[in-house]
């Protein structure tokens, strides 16, 4: 089954409403460049450095070890509540 296949079988199952939003979604993706632009890029296929692979290794031992900070204190400290 292609893609378009696919959708058109999800159309069929979709409330009014939810087509409508997806409607808007397609619409703005092919009116914004910027968004079609990352929507069309490449994959970052370049290897990661030895740095880029310790910062991963550092960050991942973080959150392994508890050591975060929640999304909700931070806009607190940031004034975003």
């Amino acid at each position: 089954m292609t893609t378009k296949e696919r959708f058109l079988r999800l159309a069929d199952e979709l409330s009014e409403p939810q087509m409508d939003d997806i409607l808007e979604y397609a619409a703005r993706q092919r009116e914004d460049p910027l968004l079609s632009a990352i929507t069309s890029a490449p994959e970052d296929d370049e290897p990661l450095t030895p740095e880029e692979e310790a910062a991963i290794a550092e960050g991942r031992a973080d959150i392994a070890a508890g050591r975060t900070v929640s999304l909700e204190d931070v806009e607190l400290k940031y004034g975003y509540r």
